[in-house]
């Protein structure tokens, strides 16, 4: 009997004096962690081992665990196995975590799992505050919430803002596109983004690729914006259908009737000092502001400004734009681009426009040229067809042959349309009130220049074709 009295005390000793302890030590470390629970308690000094369904308080936090080990005076507890630590709607798992009751800390190595309302983030290692309500991650960060997935080295998250700072090989997956970049703050209120670094955006129903080195999406406004050399590629899909018998690829596509499938790409890119991108239901534009420069195939644009209208398959160019088509290129005050079902069809320039063509690969000062207030170009299977100016139209041409047949007729009349045969002029017609006159090569031979329409201008800074250097 004696010795259960005995036993009964210690016990009580080792519950009521721990408490004692720990409510000398609030004073100086703020709120204690308190013992709730546990299947064996063992104390050594001011180190408290705890062992079985283990539960800790402190404030609004709960603890539970396999193991703890607590530091009285430190006010810190150190727990292992099945670690759960739950804070109104948060839950943090990990199978070790060191939890410090003064920074409000708690930090694991091992693996590390948080979950809040709807979202979900996992790591090797984890930090979080149960004061601030912020998580510190790292390696193989995931956070996903139903709608979206992030991946990087580090990320962060505050439950208290539900702002996401990822960085280090950020990746984030949604139902409409992924993006890859150095870093990726994500605003979950609103889902909107805000992408630094080497950006990478990837439309996952359409053929459009973006890229720049900043890209600002804001999701309900259907808005994006981009800076740092931001380029747009639309690729676009070639098939070309073979005869198994008549051709050898080494890397084909066998259809279903025998037929031999090559794929190739033919990719439209826009460069720009600022991109902008409006995806209203039914209509999709994009604004290209300053220094731009587009390629698609064998024909290449510069601008100041320029408007893409997705759905109308329509490029407007603005600030003294200019576009090459081959040997041939084109200025004037405004010029649109025509590419319905994705293939160049028609340019037409607008206000003052002239086309000119360098075709004497000897001669290269004598450039063939053509203008008036709008010049229409038509192209068919990736050929000039046909040339019209209306307007005040004007034209020059060189004519070829032997010495004494060379020369150079310049016209006008109310409109001029030239018609192209295998890429070469077929026919050219003047239409109303035409006046011409003809110079013989011994006029203009040391400087064909004296002869040029009075408003010739001429650009060599045609812009080299982009390749997009992503996996």
């Amino acid at each position: 009997m004696g010795d259960i009295k005995t036993k009964f005390i210690k016990v009580i000793i080792l519950l009521v004096f721990p408490s004692i302890l720990l409510c000398q030590d609030a004073a100086k470390q703020g709120t204690p962690i308190e013992l709730r629970n546990a299947d064996i308690l063992d104390v050594k000094g001011t180190v408290r081992e705890f062992n079985g369904n283990v539960l800790l308080i402190q404030g609004n936090v709960t603890v539970r665990s396999d193991k703890a080990i607590q530091y009285m005076d430190l006010n810190v507890a150190d727990l292992t196995g099945n670690v759960v630590i739950t804070q109104n709607d948060m839950v943090l798992k990990a199978p070790h975590i060191n939890y410090n009751g003064n920074t409000r800390i708690a930090i694991s190595d091992g693996g590390v799992e948080l979950k809040d309302k709807e979202i979900t983030l996992k790591a090797e290692f984890g930090k979080y505050s149960t004061e601030t309500l912020i998580a510190d991650f790292e390696k193989n960060v995931t956070m996903w919430d139903g709608k979206s997935t992030l991946k990087a080295n580090y990320g962060k998250y505050s439950r208290k803002t539900e702002i996401a700072d990822f960085t280090e090989n950020v990746s984030v997956d949604d139902d409409s596109a992924t993006i890859t970049a150095k870093k990726v703050t994500f605003d979950r209120n609103n889902r909107n983004s805000f992408a630094y670094g080497n950006v990478v955006v990837k439309g996952k129903f359409s053929n459009v690729v973006l890229t720049g080195d900043t890209v600002i999406n804001l999701s309900k406004d259907r808005y994006t914006k981009a800076y740092g050399e931001p380029v747009l590629y639309q690729i676009d899909t070639i098939k070309t259908v073979y005869l198994s018998s008549t051709f050898n690829a080494s890397q084909p596509f066998l259809t279903d009737s025998g037929e031999v499938v090559k794929y190739d790409f033919d990719t439209l890119s826009i460069a720009s000092d600022t991109m902008e991108s409006f995806r209203n239901l039914g209509a999709e534009k994009y604004i290209f502001t300053n220094n731009v420069e587009m390629n698609k195939g064998n024909s290449a644009a510069i601008a100041q400004y320029s408007i893409y209208m997705k759905n109308d398959e329509l490029i407007n160019l603005m600030g003294k734009p200019v576009v090459w088509y081959d040997s041939t290129q084109l200025h004037a005050d405004s010029i649109s681009i025509s590419i319905p079902d994705k293939k160049l069809r028609a340019i037409l320039a607008k206000g003052d426009a002239l086309a000119a063509a360098r075709e004497d690969s000897i001669n290269i000062d004598r450039i063939n040229q053509i203008n008036g207030d709008y010049i229409r170009i038509s192209i068919e299977q990736d050929t000039i067809r046909k040339i019209e100016s209306y307007g005040n139209a004007k034209s020059l041409y060189f004519s070829g042959g032997t010495d004494s047949d060379e020369g150079a007729a310049r016209n006008s009349s109310d409109s001029i349309i030239i018609d192209f045969d295998l890429g070469k002029v077929y026919s050219i017609l003047w239409l109303g009130a035409i006046q011409g006159e003809y110079f013989p090569l011994i006029m203009f031979e040391a400087d064909p220049q004296k002869i040029f329409l009075p408003n010739f201008r001429w650009s060599d800074k045609k812009p080299k074709k982009r390749e997009i250097l992503i996996n």
